[in-house]
C-alpha cells in the first residue's frame, strides 16, 4: 500500500534526504549515496539484493541517493561490512558509499494509511502565478482531477479531489516534495479529511471539473502569443495559410505540407511553446522550421511511463510493444525484476507518455486492469545483452526498439499525422499482402492466441495502393486491445515470397 508522509512526521522524513556523516546505530536500512543521477530503482536492487531481501527502496529524485531496507538486520550489516572491509560496491560505473540510516523502517510509523480522495497539497515559496490551471496541470498526470479549491492564507494550500483513491495516491506518491518549477513552490502533499470539495464557481481559485456550467468571472482573453510574427520574412503568413486551410476541400500541398498535415499544426497545443525544444520558428526563413531541425528536436525528447499489474506469464516486452507503438515510438522495455508484473518503458516525445497513460490506464487486458503512471525517470537504462535475465514464460526482460522498423512514427509525415487513438471494439488493419482472404486472417489470430472476432471484413481497395486494408469486429474493448498486444505487427508472407508486417490499430470511423 502507497502511504504518505503525516505532517507531525516530516522531520523523520525530510533526513531521508539529508544523509548523515556520522555511522548511526545499525539498521535495516541503509543510506546510498554516490551513483549517476539516471539510475533507476532497478539499478539500486540489482546491486544490493545479493545481500539479502529487499523489501522496500527509494530512489531521491536528481541527487545520486537512495535508501534501502532489507527484510532483517543481518542482511544489512553483511552489505555494511562488505564495504568496511574496503570492498567497492558499484551501481553502474559509480562506486558508492553505504552508511546505516537512522530510521528503523522506510514505511513503518513514518506513514498514515490513505482515507480519502482528496488530497492537500501546501505550496512553499510560491514565487510565480499558481492557480486552477496550474494545479490541474500538475494533477492531471495521475489521474481524472474533479474539483480543486484553492486557499491564499499564510500558506498558499489547495485541496485537489481525484475520481478513484488510487489516483489520489499515485498523485501523493509522485508530487510530495517535489517543485512545481525549478527551485521554487515545493510541495507538501497529505491526505485531506474531508471526502468531497464543494465547489461554487470555477474561476483561478475554485473549480468544478464535473460542471462547466458554473459562474464564472468575466475575463479579459488571453492572448495567444506575446509578440507578432515577423511576417515580411516569413514566407507566408498565418493569416493566409489558415484562409486555404479553410477553403480548400482536398489535399493539396500548402508551403510545402499536406492540407490534413497543415491542420494538424494549426491545432497543436506547443506551436508557440516558449520551450525551445517543441516550438516551431515563426521568424528568419522559414516559418514552422526546416523539417530536419523539427526531426531532431522530436528525437532528443524522451519520456517514460510505468506499468503496474502485468501478469508476468502472459505479457513481454513484444506486446508492451505491440499496444504502446500505436501511440508513440518505444525505444525500450524493461521488466522489473524486484517488482512482478511491473515495467518502464522509454518512448519518443515529450507528451507520447501523458498520452498513453491518458488513454489507455483502466483498460482491462489479458485478464489484468492497466495502471500506469508517468515515471520521474526520463529514460530507461540500456542493459548489456549478456546481462538480460529472463522472466518466468522465458521471454527476455529488457527489449532495445530504437531503430526497429515496426516503430511507425519515423519521419516527419508519420509524425504529424499520429492522432489519438481512442480505444473502442473494432481494430483496423492494414499493409495485408494481396491474396489474403478473411479465414487466412482469422487462422494467424488464431496462431497468435488473439480472441476470436464477430467478424473481419476487407475495404475497398484504392487504386493507388498495393496492400490491402480492413476491419476485425470484437465485442468488446478488452478484446480488441487484447488482439492488438498478441497481433500486431505479426509477421505475413506475400505473394512473391516476401515478408511483411500487419499492422494493427483501433478504427475510428468503422460502422457495424
Amino acid at each position: 500500500m502507497i502511504k504518505t508522509p503525516r505532517r507531525e512526521n516530516m522531520e523523520a522524513y525530510e533526513s531521508r534526504e539529508s544523509f548523515q556523516l556520522d555511522e548511526p546505530t545499525p539498521s535495516k536500512v541503509l543510506q546510498i549515496r554516490g551513483f549517476s543521477p539516471s539510475c533507476i530503482e532497478a539499478d539500486v536492487i540489482a546491486t544490493f539484493q545479493k545481500f539479502g531481501e529487499i523489501v522496500d527502496c527509494i530512489i531521491i529524485p536528481n541527487k545520486g541517493q537512495a535508501l534501502i531496507e532489507y527484510a532483517n538486520m543481518m542482511y544489512a550489516q553483511s552489505c555494511f561490512e562488505t564495504q568496511r572491509h574496503r570492498k567497492m560496491i558499484k551501481v553502474g560505473d559509480s562506486v558508492v558509499q553505504i552508511s546505516y540510516s537512522p530510521s528503523k523502517s522506510i514505511s513503518g510509523s513514518t506513514f498514515d494509511e490513505p482515507t480519502s480522495r482528496v488530497i492537500l497539497i501546501t505550496i512553499h515559496q510560491p514565487m510565480h502565478t499558481i492557480n486552477t490551471d496550474v494545479l490541474h496541470t500538475v494533477c492531471s498526470r495521475y489521474g481524472h482531477v474533479l474539483r480543486i479549491v484553492m486557499f491564499r492564507r499564510k500558506d498558499l494550500q489547495a485541496m485537489v479531489e481525484f475520481e478513484t483513491l488510487n489516483e489520489a495516491l499515485a498523485a501523493c506518491e509522485n508530487l510530495h516534495e517535489n517543485n512545481i518549477y525549478p527551485n521554487c513552490c515545493s510541495l507538501h502533499v497529505e491526505f485531506a479529511k474531508t471526502e468531497s470539495l464543494n465547489v461554487k464557481k470555477n474561476d483561478d481559485n475554485t473549480y468544478d471539473y464535473t460542471n462547466f456550467h458554473l459562474p464564472c468571472p468575466n475575463k479579459p482573453p488571453n492572448a495567444i502569443l506575446s509578440t507578432p510574427p515577423n511576417f515580411e520574412e516569413a514566407p507566408r503568413s498565418l493569416r493566409a495559410i489558415a484562409s486555404e486551410i479553410d477553403r480548400a476541400s482536398d489535399l493539396g500541398a500548402l508551403g510545402g505540407l499536406s492540407l490534413s498535415e497543415l491542420r494538424s499544426l494549426r491545432g497543436h497545443s506547443d506551436l508557440y511553446s516558449s520551450d525551445s525544444s517543441r516550438n516551431l520558428s515563426l521568424g528568419g526563413s522559414s516559418l514552422y522550421g526546416s523539417l530536419g531541425d523539427r526531426r531532431g528536436s522530436y528525437e532528443d525528447e524522451r519520456s517514460s511511463l510505468m506499468i503496474y499489474g502485468l501478469d508476468s506469464e502472459a505479457y513481454d516486452c513484444d506486446k508492451v510493444f505491440n499496444m504502446l507503438s500505436l501511440f508513440a515510438n518505444v525505444n525500450k522495455v524493461k521488466f522489473l525484476r524486484n517488482k512482478d508484473g511491473t515495467a518502464m518503458v522509454e518512448v519518443v516525445g515529450s507528451e507520447s507518455a501523458d498520452k498513453i497513460v491518458s488513454t489507455l490506464r483502466g483498460i482491462n487486458v489479458l485478464g489484468r486492469t492497466l495502471e500506469m503512471k508517468v515515471s520521474n525517470q526520463q529514460h530507461v537504462n540500456d542493459v548489456p545483452p549478456n546481462n538480460v535475465v529472463n522472466m518466468a514464460n522465458g521471454q527476455p526482460s529488457f527489449k532495445n526498439f530504437a531503430s526497429s522498423k515496426l516503430n511507425r512514427f519515423n519521419n516527419e509525415r508519420a509524425r504529424i499525422k499520429n492522432r489519438n487513438h481512442i480505444p473502442r471494439d473494432v481494430v483496423h488493419f492494414y499493409n495485408c499482402p494481396e491474396g489474403i482472404s478473411e479465414d487466412h486472417i482469422l487462422e494467424l489470430l488464431d496462431s497468435h492466441q488473439a480472441p476470436k472476432p464477430s467478424n473481419i471484413s476487407f475495404l475497398p481497395k484504392a487504386a493507388d495502393r498495393s496492400k490491402l486494408t480492413g476491419n476485425i469486429y470484437y465485442n468488446s474493448v478488452d478484446e480488441a486491445l487484447e488482439c492488438i498486444a498478441l497481433a500486431n505487427n505479426m509477421e505475413m508472407v506475400t505473394e512473391d515470397g516476401g515478408k511483411t508486417h500487419l499492422k494493427l490499430c483501433f478504427a475510428q470511423n468503422a460502422r457495424r
